[in-house]
C-alpha cells in the first residue's frame, strides 16, 4: 500500500515514492504537464496531423493536412539550435525554412499546406544566423500571371494510320465525339499535345520581355520555357 497512499479507498493524487511521484486520477496530459514535458508539437489546429521520429541526426516530423481547405499553421516544435528544413513529400524538393522563431525549448514555423497536402519539417544541421531569416516568408502565395486559352495542337503516331498533320484542338475533347473523320475513334501509340504562349516579365534592368513557353502533355504538366531561342529550363 505504500506505493498507492495509505487508504485504498481514498489514494492520494501524488504519491512521493522513492526517487519518483505516482500520479493518480491524472489524465495523460495532467502527469505531463505536472513533471513539466511540454508537448512534442504544439498544434492547436486539430485538423492538421503530426507523427515524429528522432534518428542519430534529425528530429523528423511530418504534416499532413486533413483537409479540402488551405491550412495556415504555427506549430511549435519541441526542438533548439538546428535550421528547420521543409521536404516535398510529392516532389522530393527540400529547402530551409527561414521564417520561425526559437523560444526557450521550442522553434515556432508559420506554416501553409495546401488542401490534403502533406510534407516534412526536418531539424538537421546547426542553426547559424546566415540562415535565419526574420523577414523571409516560407509559403508564398500563389499568383496569376495569366490565363492560358490558347489551342492545342495535336500530333499523332503516323505509323498507327493516323493524322499525318498535328490537329488543331479549341479544347480538349473526346476523339470519339469529334465530327472529324481523320480523327481515330481509338488507337494504340503516344499522341502528344502542346501549346504555346507569351509571358512578358519584367528584368533586372526594368526591361520588359518576352518568354515564350511550350506545355505538352506528352509528359502531364511539364513546362518548357525559352527566351531568344535558348531552353530557360522547365
Amino acid at each position: 500500500m505504500e506505493l498507492w497512499g495509505k487508504n485504498q479507498n481514498n489514494m492520494a493524487a501524488l504519491v512521493k515514492y522513492r526517487a519518483g511521484n505516482v500520479l493518480t486520477f491524472k489524465t495523460m496530459q495532467e502527469a505531463l504537464d505536472f513533471i513539466k514535458v511540454i508537448p512534442d508539437v504544439l498544434l492547436p489546429n486539430k485538423e492538421v496531423l503530426y507523427t515524429h521520429r528522432t534518428t542519430k541526426d534529425e528530429e523528423i516530423y511530418f504534416l499532413t493536412n486533413q483537409t479540402d481547405k488551405v491550412v495556415s499553421i504555427a506549430p511549435a516544435f519541441r526542438v533548439t539550435g538546428k535550421q528547420p528544413e521543409w521536404w516535398n513529400a510529392v516532389s522530393g524538393e527540400t529547402r530551409n525554412l527561414k521564417q520561425f522563431t526559437e523560444q526557450q525549448q521550442t522553434t515556432v514555423i508559420p506554416a501553409k499546406l495546401a488542401p490534403y497536402e502533406s510534407g516534412f519539417v526536418i531539424f538537421k544541421n546547426k542553426l547559424t544566423t546566415l540562415t535565419h531569416g526574420e523577414n523571409s516568408i516560407n509559403f508564398l502565395d500563389a499568383k496569376v500571371l495569366t490565363t492560358v486559352n490558347t489551342p492545342w495542337q495535336v500530333k499523332f503516331d503516323t505509323a498507327r494510320r493516323s493524322p499525318v498533320k498535328p490537329v488543331i484542338f479549341k479544347t480538349l475533347i473526346d476523339w470519339s465525339a469529334s465530327n472529324d473523320a481523320k480523327l481515330p475513334n481509338y488507337m494504340n501509340g503516344m499522341v502528344s499535345y502542346a501549346m504555346w504562349w507569351v509571358l512578358i516579365q519584367r528584368d533586372l534592368h526594368a526591361q520588359w520581355q518576352p518568354y515564350l513557353f511550350k506545355r505538352t502533355k506528352e509528359i502531364p504538366d511539364k513546362i518548357a520555357g525559352t527566351l531568344h531561342g535558348k531552353n530557360r529550363g522547365g
